[in-house]
């Protein structure tokens, strides 16, 4: 069965992946488009080859969804909290997370920026944890924690540290938040969003979570590939010959 990849171009490392275990768990032939200009022509070639349209999944792309950071923790911050700052409310000694790009001040260094205007400011949060949660068509496929260092400040631990976690109420509050997150983005009409990764963060002083993104191109290892195109299958009705 010929089906068609849409796919991110920052998302190539996991394209190959996909391409790999559609092949081998689901016996399907996934060929890749970084270009959705290239789309059609695809298509088309592939009918003309087999005399069947190929159907299309969508990876990382083409989903409808263009909101910024900001805007995606606005979104749902009735949901769960988020560190988007308020600048009016900051001391000069309140240590603050700036972007872009990436970097940690205080208020009072950040008044003197001269492009202040252009930075997306944070509450930082120290003391924390941090996971990653993968969902797929309407499931929580994995959890993982990322198991933080002092030297992963911004929290991009290395996906070598990452583990999965292991105490089910920490995993049960993860798997409500993601849930709640998923049906609120189908009811504001993101429904071609079918597959994200979320990365949240507890401050360890206060016991609060916070959102930090939605990742909607984020790396899967063969499990997640597995999980993803699983869903896809299900979702689209696949029967395989």
């Amino acid at each position: 069965m010929n089906v068609v990849l849409l796919y991110n171009p920052k998302a190539s490392e996991t394209k190959d992946r996909l391409v790999q275990v559609a092949s081998e768990v689901y016996d399907i032939n996934l060929l890749p488009c970084n270009n959705i200009r290239k789309l059609v022509p695809l298509v088309n070639s592939v009918y003309s080859r087999t005399g069947r349209y190929p159907k299309v999944i969508k990876y990382g792309v083409d989903d409808g969804f263009n909101l910024s950071k900001s805007e995606q923790l606005v979104l749902v911050d009735d949901i769960i909290k988020n560190t988007i700052a308020d600048i009016n409310s900051l001391e000069d000694t309140s240590t603050i997370m700036l972007k872009p790009p990436t970097m940690v001040t205080t208020f009072k260094e950040f008044k003197k920026l001269p492009d202040r205007g252009s930075k997306e400011v944070y509450n930082y949060v120290s003391n924390k944890s941090e996971w990653r949660v993968n969902y797929s068509f309407g499931v929580v496929n994995s959890i993982y924690n990322k198991n933080l260092t002092r030297d992963t400040i911004f929290g991009k631990a290395d996906v070598t540290q990452w583990t999965y976690e292991q105490d089910r109420k920490i995993r049960g509050t993860l798997i409500k938040y993601t849930k709640a997150i998923a049906q609120r983005l189908l009811d504001e009409g993101y429904d071609e969003l079918k597959h994200f990764g979320l990365d949240i963060i507890r401050d360890n002083t206060t016991g609060e979570y916070y959102l930090l993104e939605l990742n909607k191109a984020h790396a899967l290892n063969e499990e997640n590939c597995e999980f993803f195109l699983k869903g896809w299958i299900n979702d689209n009705e696949i029967i395989r010959e």
